[in-house]
């Protein structure tokens, strides 16, 4: 997809950066020796947010561009720039957020204009982006534990949970391209007897190492559930997508606390964390294939819109209800109101018939 944007941006492919539709890339940028700008470009490319540049200027990674090459107030140093007055006035965090989704809103329009096909071709790429994404995090991990002089003082454990989550994250990815391509290969599969607790357990362990990142931590899980219920293994995904959501949203320093209530024939399950708020108009809309929140689009344009969606969907496979509640808050966050949200899963088995395996 093509990028669109006023200020310039990384280019991965060609290691430098281009020039945006309102700001060209600055002297400094073009003068700056190569090898460094490219160290610190793939030192920032796995962590989100605003950066400061080796040359004092400012970078923002939206989890999928960097924009760099200008005055982002609170992430520059005025002392290293030279002839300041070659630059742009120094620009709010708030004001570049809403630029790079307005840029990110206005490529979607030109690529749903330009490709027309039954397929989703936007889950495509979507899939093959976090599958890419995934895949760099395994090779580094390996990289790692390979050139390491001093094997010794590797952290065995967290290279294997890297690799552990990274490579259940790309299974996912890949299940809900089958589902979405043919649903018949998911229930074509013997469904199977299994713990949703377990299932939360393995996800929040999968998970981990990206919410330490990130700075979010989830919490020990409060109450249990000892209900088994017949499943296909595309249900992997719900708990892992639901707990991903919450982290990625999440301001940094905050937790995410998962509730289990029992009953004699039921069970709920509340993943409760704070996020973008959603305008009143927007929450009837939550599980709608493709759509995001603009609040969301300012904090992270990597999404695609279709997670929640097909939790949705797997979880009416199983006759589960999944449903969300938005409560309004105080917080603010670069000028974005956030909100506590608290998906609920829910099940009765006395409403629920066995699952039936499907001819393909």
């Amino acid at each position: 997809m093509r990028k669109i944007s006023a200020i310039p941006v990384w280019n991965e492919e060609s290691e430098q950066l281009e020039g945006g539709c309102f700001s060209s890339v600055p002297d400094v940028c073009s003068k700056q020796k190569k090898k460094t700008c490219k160290k610190y470009y793939e030192r920032i490319k796995a962590l989100k947010g605003f950066h400061e540049c080796p040359a004092g200027l400012s970078s923002y990674n939206s989890g999928e561009s960097i924009y760099s090459g200008v005055r982002i107030s609170g992430h520059y140093t005025k002392s290293k720039i030279k002839n300041s007055n070659a630059f742009l006035p120094a620009i709010p965090p708030n004001v570049i957020l809403e630029s790079v989704a307005n840029s990110k809103s206005i490529e979607r329009e030109l690529f749903e204009s330009e490709v027309q096909a039954e397929f989703d071709k936007d889950l495509v790429d979507f899939c093959l982006h976090e599958v890419r994404k995934y895949n760099l995090i395994i090779k580094r991990s390996s990289e790692e534990y390979l050139t390491a002089k001093e094997k010794s003082s590797l952290d065995y454990e967290k290279l294997m949970k890297t690799v552990f989550a990274s490579s259940s994250s790309i299974t996912n990815r890949l299940n809900i391209y089958d589902f979405e391509s043919n649903p018949k290969i998911i229930t074509a599969s013997t469904p199977f007897q299994a713990s949703v607790f377990q299932k939360f357990q393995k996800a929040s362990h999968c998970l981990e190492i990206y919410a330490r990142d990130a700075g979010v931590r989830i919490s020990p899980f409060k109450g249990r559930l000892h209900t088994n219920i017949d499943m296909f293994p595309i249900f992997d995904f719900v708990p892992h997508v639901i707990l991903e959501n919450a982290i990625k949203y999440s301001p940094s320093n905050q937790t995410i606390d998962v509730f289990f209530e029992e009953y004699s024939n039921s069970f709920d399950i509340k993943v409760e964390s704070m996020g973008p708020s959603l305008k009143s108009e927007e929450k009837v809309r939550i599980f709608d294939k493709r759509f995001r929140g603009n609040n969301a689009e300012l904090v992270d344009t990597s999404g695609g819109g279709y997670g929640l969606y097909f939790a949705k969907l797997i979880c009416e496979l199983h006759n589960i209800d999944l449903s969300a509640e938005v409560e309004e808050t105080n917080t603010r966050l670069n000028n974005i109101p956030y909100s506590k949200f608290t998906f609920v899963i829910s099940y009765n088995k006395l409403h629920n018939k066995a699952l039936q395996r499907t001819s393909r």
